[in-house]
Formats: C-alpha cells, structure tokens, sequence
C-alpha cells in the first residue's frame, strides 16, 4: 500500500486563513521577517511548524510600539494651561 506524504507547508491565502488576519498583512510579515516563509518560484510557502510556533507564542507577531504618549482620551497635564 502507497504511503501518503501530508504536505509540510501552507500557502501564503491558508496562512491568512489560520492567523485570522488580512492577506496584505500577511505579506507585511513576511517582508518584516516575522514570518519565515520560502519562495519556491513565485510562490511563497510557510512551514506549518512556523505557524504553530507563532501560534504558541504570538509575542513574536507584535509590533514594537514606540512610546506615543497618552492613549486617546486621556487628558495630558502639558496640554493644561494655567490661568
């Protein structure tokens, strides 16, 4: 009986559909480097252990957020004038 090989790899439309985010974002990741992925000619491939890992650990898909200040709707104390 012939052995079946489970594919290893997820196209770039099933890693959008696993992480639950948009395809332009998706490519964003994997321009940034948060995402490893291959390209085998013009197509670009994640390894399904890269995906479970970023799902274990989704620390590694966030941004790094520059101190902004007060979030929106917080009243910032240099903004107050005296009279």
């Amino acid at each position: 009986m012939a052995k079946t090989i489970e594919c290893q790899t997820l196209s770039v439309d099933e890693v959008t559909e696993t992480l639950g985010i948009g395809r332009n974002l998706t490519y964003e990741l994997i321009k940034q480097g948060r995402i490893k992925a291959l390209r085998l000619g013009k197509r670009l491939v994640v390894s399904k252990v890269v995906i479970q890992q970023l799902l274990e650990n989704p620390e590694n898909l966030r941004a790094r957020v520059a101190d902004a200040g007060p979030d929106e709707g917080e009243a910032d104390d240099s903004s107050i004038s005296s009279p």
